[in-house]
């Protein structure tokens, strides 16, 4: 009953290659997790693009948050 939710890079925008952090092992955009966590029994209730949470490291750079719920 309850709610997941991610926040990811968006990769739509800024391509993995110029993305520098090195903790991610994978870059995916936000269709790619959506079919990751559908597969898995999660609907996307909702998802949002959040700029600026990057912004002092790339001026262009946000992130998506994702909202999951078990149907």
């Amino acid at each position: 009953g309850g709610l997941f939710m991610i926040s990811v890079p968006d990769s739509d925008i800024v391509p993995p290659e110029e993305q520098s952090d090195e903790t991610h092992v994978s870059f995916l955009n936000t269709q790619e997790w959506i079919d990751i966590f559908s597969r898995r029994g999660l609907a996307c209730v909702d998802k949002t693009f959040f700029p600026g949470i990057l912004k002092k490291l790339k001026p262009y750079w946000g992130t998506n948050l994702i909202l999951f719920r078990k149907p």
